[in-house]
């Protein structure tokens, strides 16, 4: 299955964000995204295999990722559909496509 299956027609390797706090954080730069009343960010990106991105925490310090299509590492941990990982405390996730992949990424404080 091609990748875009979850996110539509986003650009391989950019996090978007699928809902977000209702600070005026200026990392959220996505104007569809679901204000929620909590210190947290849902986000999402679509990678194609062989592509990386590196995700920096900043202000909120503990992560959930799973991928919701294909095989990707997270700081070397292997994950399929399927899996997950928590990470706390993490200043940056590098997440890795080993095939095309669509991630769904959760962090808050």
């Amino acid at each position: 299955m091609s990748p875009g299956r979850l996110l539509g027609p986003y650009v391989n390797g950019a996090i978007h964000h699928v809902a977000d706090s209702t600070s005026d954080d200026t990392r959220c730069r996505d104007v569809d995204a679901l204000r929620i009343g909590a210190d947290a960010r849902v986000l999402g990106a679509t990678l194609l295999a062989g592509s990386e991105l590196t995700y920096t925490m900043g202000d909120l310090r503990h992560a959930y990722l799973a991928p919701a299509l294909g095989v990707v590492t997270v700081n070397n941990q292997r994950l399929e559909v399927g899996d997950g990982i928590a990470t706390p405390d993490e200043p940056t996730l590098t997440i890795a496509a080993e095939a095309d992949a669509e991630i769904v990424l959760v962090v808050t404080s």
